[in-house]
C-alpha cells in the first residue's frame, strides 16, 4: 500500500488553499528534485486541483491541471467498489467464492470469497510475489491474448500454487489476491473488468480521462529520476489492472473519492459502510488502508500507489466530508516523502 502514515496530528479544517498551496507545491517538488507534481483538494461543495513542474524533467511543457495521473495500487479501491456495484445488481455475492468460479483450484482456495480477496484475506503473497510461481513480471506482460485472456491463464497458475498463508487466518497484502478478483468478476460477469470498470465506475461518475496503462502526459520516472518514453512496458503488466494501472485527472479521481466521502449514489450508504469496514478488527477494509486520526474526527481512509514509475496518495476523512491526493511523475521514496509531506500541509 506504500508508506502513508505520517499525517497523524494536525486538527482540520479545511480552507482556501488558493494562494499558499502553489507556492508550497512548488517548495517541495524543488526539495525533493522531482519533475512534476499534482495535488487537490476535494470537500463537497468544489475541487481545487493544483500542479507544479514539467511533464518531463529537462523538458518545457509544464504540468497542467488536466493531466492524467498514474494511480498505481489506489486502483484497488476502484476494483472493490465495481464489486460493490455488481452486487447491489445482483450479478455477484459478497459470499461468491473462488470454488464456484475456478472449480479447478486447490482446495485451500475454494472457499475463499469475493470479499476475502477485496480484504487481503485469501492467502495469496505479498507483491513481490505477484507473479506466479515460475514466471517473472516480464512473462506476465507476454501473455498472449487480450487482458482479459491473460488473466484467465494467470488464475489457472496461480490457483495451482501453494498458499502464502492459510486462507482466512492472516491479512497479507497482495496483488495476487486483487488480479484473482478482476479473474472472479471477469468470468462470473462474462466481460472484462476494463469494460465493467468503463461501464460501471468511469462513465456514471463521468471521469472522461480514466483510462488504463502509461500516461502520455506526464512522462513516467524511474526513483532515479530517467524520464522513460510512455510505452508497453513503462506500467505494469495490463493483467495487473485490477491491482494497479488506473491512470486519471486528479479533478477525475476527484470524483472517484467523492463517493467514498459519501457524496455520489453510486452505491448505497450500507454498502459503503461496508467498503470501509476492516474485517477482524484488521486494519485493511475493501481497498482502503483505515486508521484514526484526530484531524478526520475518527475514521481516516488512506492508501498509496506506485508502479515505481509514479507515485499517488490519497487521505479521505469522511466525518469531516473533505479529502486529499497528491501525485508525482516519479517513482521511489523521495517521491513517497513528497507526497507526504503535501498531503500533511493540504490537512493543515
Amino acid at each position: 500500500m506504500g508508506a502513508a502514515v505520517l499525517v497523524s496530528a494536525c486538527l482540520v479544517a479545511p480552507g482556501n488553499q488558493d494562494e499558499a498551496m502553489p507556492e508550497t507545491l512548488e517548495s517541495v517538488r524543488t526539495k525533493h528534485d522531482l519533475p512534476a507534481m499534482g495535488a487537490a483538494l476535494i470537500t463537497k461543495d468544489k475541487v481545487e486541483v493544483f500542479v507544479a513542474g514539467y511533464r518531463k524533467r529537462g523538458g518545457e511543457e509544464r504540468a497542467q491541471k488536466s493531466d492524467r495521473w498514474h494511480l498505481g495500487s489506489n486502483t484497488k479501491a476502484m476494483t472493490a467498489t465495481l464489486a460493490a456495484v455488481l452486487i447491489e445488481k445482483g450479478v455477484l455475492r459478497w459470499e461468491t467464492t473462488i470454488g464456484e468460479v475456478f472449480p479447478d483450484a486447490r482446495e485451500e482456495y475454494r472457499n475463499v470469497t469475493i470479499e476475502m480477496l477485496l480484504s487481503h484475506r485469501g492467502g495469496f503473497p505479498p507483491p513481490e510475489g505477484t507473479a506466479p510461481k515460475g514466471m517473472t513480471l516480464l512473462g506476465v506482460h507476454n501473455l498472449p491474448g487480450t487482458p482479459r485472456e491473460g488473466r484467465a491463464e494467470y488464475a489457472k497458475r496461480a490457483l495451482a500454487q501453494d498458499p502464502h498463508v492459510k486462507p482466512g487466518t492472516q491479512t497479507v497484502y497482495s496483488n495476487m489476491g486483487y488480479i484473482l478478483a478482476g479473474a472472479l468478476i471477469e468470468k462470473k460477469v462474462g466481460a472484462s473488468w476494463e469494460d465493467l470498470m468503463r461501464t460501471h465506475i468511469f462513465e456514471p461518475l463521468g471521469m472522461k480521462s480514466a483510462g488504463f496503462g502509461p500516461m502520455i502526459e506526464p512522462w513516467p520516472h524511474t526513483a532515479g529520476g530517467q524520464a522513460l518514453p510512455p510505452s508497453r512496458l513503462a506500467d505494469n503488466p495490463p493483467v495487473l489492472g485490477p491491482a494497479g494501472t488506473v491512470h486519471a485527472s486528479l479533478e477525475d479521481y476527484a470524483k472517484f473519492l467523492r463517493v467514498h466521502l459519501g457524496f455520489s449514489d453510486l452505491v448505497k450508504p450500507e454498502t459503503l459502510r461496508r467498503l470501509h469496514s476492516p474485517p477482524g478488527g484488521e486494519s485493511y477494509a475493501l481497498g482502503w488502508g483505515v486508521v484514526e486520526r484526530d484531524w478526520a474526527g475518527g475514521k481516516a481512509l488512506t492508501h498509496a500507489g506506485s508502479n515505481t514509475l509514479n507515485y499517488a496518495v490519497a487521505w479521505l476523512a469522511p466525518e469531516r466530508g473533505f479529502a486529499v491526493v497528491v501525485v508525482t511523475n516519479q517513482g521511489g521514496d523521495k517521491a513517497a516523502q513528497a507526497c507526504d509531506s503535501v498531503a500533511a500541509a493540504l490537512i493543515r
